[in-house]
C-alpha cells in the first residue's frame, strides 16, 4: 500500500473520529443543560399525544307511546391542524363561502404558528353533514386541479379536518317542552330541566 493512500485513510479516519467526538460532546451538553432538556421534553410531549375530549352520547327520551321526544343527530366540528396548513387564504375563503364564517377570523387562526400548546384550533362547530359534503367536494376539486402543482401559493385545503359528534335533537319540536326545556348552541343561563348538561351548553334551538 502506497504512503499516499495511507495518508488519505489516516486523514479520513481522523476527521470521522473528530466528528463522532463533536456529536458525543453535544449530546452530553444537551443532557446537562436544563434549558435544552426542558425544550426537548416539551417538543416530545407536544408530538407524542393529541388532546381530545370524548363526550358520551346522551340518552334517548320517549313518551308513553314510544314516540321519541329527545334524541341525537350527528354534526361536525371543523378545525385546523396548524402545522399542515399550506394556503390560509384558500382555507379562509372556502369556510367563508361554504360555512358563512368570518374570513378575517379564520385567516388569522390559519396563520398562527403551531406550538406544543397550540397544534389544533376549532373554527366551527355544529356543522351539518350537507355542509361537510360540500367542503369535501370542493376539496376534491382543488386536489384534482392543483394536486401536482409545485407552486407554494397553489390553492390547498391541507390542514382542514372534521370531527363528528352528537347534537341533541327534538323530533317532536315543542311537545313536552315544559319538561324537556329548550336549548341552543351557545352558553345560556337557566335551562334547568332533566335534559340539561353540566357544562351549561345547549345543543338545539326552536321556538315554543
Amino acid at each position: 500500500m502506497g504512503s499516499d493512500r495511507v495518508w488519505r485513510y489516516t486523514l479520513v479516519g481522523t476527521l470521522l473520529s473528530l466528528l463522532a467526538g463533536v456529536i458525543l460532546i453535544q449530546l452530553f451538553r444537551n443532557q446537562l443543560n436544563p434549558k435544552e432538556v426542558g425544550y426537548f421534553i416539551d417538543q416530545a410531549d407536544g408530538y407524542a399525544r393529541i388532546p381530545k375530549i370524548i363526550t358520551p352520547s346522551r340518552g334517548l327520551l320517549y313518551d308513553r307511546y314510544g314516540n321519541e321526544l329527545a334524541g341525537n343527530t350527528k354534526v361536525f366540528e371543523v378545525g385546523l391542524e396548524l402545522g399542515r396548513v399550506r394556503n390560509p387564504h384558500t382555507v379562509a375563503l372556502a369556510l367563508n363561502v361554504l360555512l358563512g364564517l368570518d374570513y378575517s377570523q379564520v385567516y388569522e387562526t390559519a396563520t398562527k404558528e403551531p406550538s406544543a400548546k397550540l397544534m389544533y384550533a376549532v373554527v366551527a362547530d355544529f356543522v351539518t353533514k350537507e355542509q361537510i359534503d360540500r367542503l369535501e367536494k370542493y376539496k376534491d376539486d382543488i386536489e384534482k386541479t392543483y394536486g401536482g402543482s409545485r407552486n407554494k401559493d397553489a390553492p390547498s385545503l391541507a390542514g382542514l379536518v372534521y370531527a363528528p359528534h352528537l347534537q341533541r335533537s327534538y323530533p317532536e319540536k315543542s311537545l313536552a317542552s315544559n319538561l324537556l326545556g329548550f336549548v341552543n348552541h351557545k352558553k345560556s343561563a337557566g335551562c334547568e330541566n332533566p335534559d340539561y348538561n353540566k357544562n351549561n351548553y345547549c345543543y338545539y334551538s326552536y321556538s315554543l
